[in-house]
């Protein structure tokens, strides 16, 4: 039997153990579809992420850090995040997929 698709659209990322992140920064792309990448949520948590959650749902919970962007990403969009966690998440507002070029995660 097929898996059921999240019905919300993100990039996931395990960096594998916790980390202290400084900034989370986002490319958009430049070839095309550069508009789909606006209205979106950067989230960092040590836990991993439940993906049916909406992003206020996902913000709302227990030692998650979250960012909201509401503008169009740019090359890049620097997040400061000061957090601390080992599992990243981009998750956008609406339903349309995101489109980011890159995502870099500092510490």
């Amino acid at each position: 039997m097929p898996r059921p698709r999240s019905r919300v659209q993100s990039g996931r990322f395990d960096l594998g153990s916790s980390h202290l992140l400084d900034s989370i920064n986002v490319f958009n792309r430049t070839e095309c579809c550069a508009s789909r990448d606006s209205d979106y949520w950067v989230f960092v948590s040590d836990s991993p992420f439940n993906t049916t959650l909406t992003p206020v749902q996902q913000a709302a919970k227990s030692g998650v850090w979250s960012s909201h962007q509401t503008g169009q990403a740019g090359n890049p969009t620097v997040i400061p995040a000061n957090a601390t966690g080992r599992y990243v998440m981009d998750q956008h507002s609406g339903t349309n997929h995101l489109a980011l070029s890159e995502v870099q995660v500092l510490g």
